[in-house]
């Protein structure tokens, strides 16, 4: 709590079990545009196609919280993309507890791409290699992948 306000402190159980419902949870929002709960809703549901239920709650300075029922629709929006909402980039980041929409965000996710790589450099180990040197990598994207085996099969 802010300053001169009341201080709480809960076992890391308890943070624990009231983290859960929000574990398939990501954070969005769209870059230098604007769009309405409806729009984003709507946006979600073509995007994404949802195999469970979400629910999408609107946070201050456009942020939006999205929270899928299924695992799968989260790893789906979390690492797939870029997705884009009339032509702007949407941002998707994983939900961390104590999100506050007030602040920039320390951490997101992003699609790299390295143009004119050489052939030689596609492989999985030295794709995995280069990703590391930049972040944390999700996923390495299929087509890298697949031109790693058309090399093998040359």
């Amino acid at each position: 709590m802010k300053e001169g306000g009341p201080s709480f402190r809960f076992s890391e159980r308890f943070r624990s079990h009231i983290a859960c419902p929000w574990v398939f949870s990501v954070i969005t929002k769209v870059l230098g545009r604007r769009f309405s709960y409806r729009v984003i809703c709507s946006k979600v549901a073509s995007l994404w196609k949802p195999q469970g239920g979400f629910q999408v709650i609107d946070l201050a300075n456009d942020y939006f919280l999205i929270r899928f029922e299924k695992k799968e629709d989260y790893t789906r929006a979390l690492a797939e993309g870029p997705w884009m909402i009339q032509g702007s980039y949407l941002t998707v980041q994983s939900w961390q507890p104590g999100f506050d929409a007030s602040k920039e965000p320390t951490k997101t996710v992003v699609r790299v791409q390295i143009p004119k790589l050489p052939v030689e450099w596609y492989r999985q180990n030295i794709s995995g290699a280069l990703a590391q040197q930049i972040g944390k990598p999700i996923r390495i994207d299929i087509n890298t992948l697949q031109a790693e085996r058309q090399n093998l099969l040359a």
